[in-house]
């Protein structure tokens, strides 16, 4: 049943769509039906405009409007549904071509008699720009200017823009002013090729044909940084270097970093020379970096594919505290040789008070400060060249 009043719908929106349409011309030719012998035509380039004069009869119901282009026969192009008008533009022509036009009054059941046919032709096209030029070479940009149209109807310039590999022009801008003669294309990618072309728009809409085209290439970006390298040894902090391209545009080196190399890297510092350290106060932490060239144009070149890993120094092992010996109102610590210590320190703790026990060179202490019914507690630390503290060695007591 749904189906059924859908089918029902249909039929009675075509038989509306149908109704509403232009009236078909009647065969039949009623000569007491006014007939149009007076048309005055006005052209511009793709419109011509009719005027007639007003037809005082009741008996119509509009006018059919025909046309033909030279040595062509008339076709029914227009009905006009009010006895009242006066007037009809006819658009969307092509430029100097000529063109035939007669009217017809009807009424409900007949058409006129033939009246006057007049001409008409239609005016030659407005001209392109007379000169056009791109400018190459400009960063991340094109201009292009052209010469102001000489014709006062000029009202604005339609830029269009193709790149190589389109297969469509796109339309990017439209100048207003018929004085107006440069645009700056800045929506571009550096050291890439772009085709324009450029196309005369008048005060009443009409437009040109396009310009030849017009082809700039941006400017490159500059090379890039070589030999990026970061230091892995340096007690809290990254040092970096790089080798930089020569290049008379020089403006500053951009330096990126990140805690891991597929996290964001991020702006760190703008540096003029080829050195930059980075301070980092803690031990063992890794950074990843990029550097880049930037010139006085703005321009940066590309980073680095596989960033640079540096790493602060870390802090040195601890030793190992062997089991203290009691020997003549002595107690004598040993502990393991750690490789990258300089000194070792030892931290005292007892009832009575708390003593750390500094630059000790190799790996053996008498600590003779001591009194009977006590008890020390001893841990060791080692302390490399940068004066970098390991952690504490195991903890050992002793009753002395």
């Amino acid at each position: 049943m749904k189906r059924f009043y859908q089918i029902i719908s249909l039929v009675g929106l075509m038989i509306l769509i149908v109704g509403c349409g232009s009236p078909k011309p009647s065969s039949f030719v009623d000569s007491n039906l006014p007939v149009i012998n007076n048309i005055k035509t006005i052209s511009s380039t793709r419109s011509i405009g009719l005027e007639w004069t007003t037809v005082r009869s009741s008996d119509i119901e509009g006018f059919y409007i025909y046309r033909s282009e030279l040595n062509e026969p008339m076709e029914l192009i227009y009905t006009i549904k009010d006895r009242f008008s006066t007037h009809f533009a006819d658009k969307d022509l092509k430029p100097e071509t000529t063109y035939r036009y007669t009217i017809k009054t009807y009424s409900k059941s007949a058409i006129s008699s033939d009246g006057v046919v007049v001409s008409a032709k239609t005016a030659k096209a407005i001209e392109t720009v007379s000169f056009a030029k791109a400018i190459y070479g400009l960063p991340e940009r094109v201009k292009i200017i052209w010469r102001p149209h000489a014709n006062l109807k000029v009202g604005s310039y339609i830029i269009e823009r193709k790149s190589p590999e389109a297969t469509r022009w796109s339309r990017i801008a439209e100048i207003k002013g018929r004085l107006n003669a440069e645009y700056i294309d800045n929506g571009v990618k550096s050291g890439r090729e772009y085709n324009y072309r450029i196309l005369v728009k008048t005060l009443d809409g009409e437009i040109s044909a396009p310009s030849s085209v017009l082809s700039a290439t941006t400017k490159e970006l500059p090379d890039g940084v070589v030999d990026l390298r970061a230091t892995t040894n340096r007690p809290k902090k990254i040092i970096l270097t790089w080798d930089s391209p020569l290049n008379e545009n020089f403006s500053h080196y951009q330096i990126y970093s990140s805690i891991g190399s597929f996290l964001p890297f991020l702006p760190l510092a703008k540096v003029d020379t080829n050195i930059y350290e980075d301070l980092i106060n803690s031990n063992g932490t890794k950074r990843y970096y990029k550097v880049t060239f930037v010139d006085k144009d703005g321009l940066e070149s590309k980073a680095q594919d596989e960033p640079v890993l540096g790493q602060t120094l870390g802090e040195p092992d601890a030793p190992v505290l062997s089991k203290p010996i009691i020997n003549n109102k002595t107690i004598v610590l040993n502990w393991s040789a750690v490789s990258s210590a300089s000194k070792y320190s030892i931290y005292r703790s007892s009832r009575f008070e708390k003593k750390n026990i500094t630059d000790i060179v190799g790996t053996k202490y008498i600590d003779r400060d001591v009194q009977k019914g006590n008890k020390y507690t001893y841990e060791i630390y080692s302390v490399d060249e940068y004066g970098l503290s390991s952690k504490a060695s195991n903890k050992i007591s002793v009753e002395y």
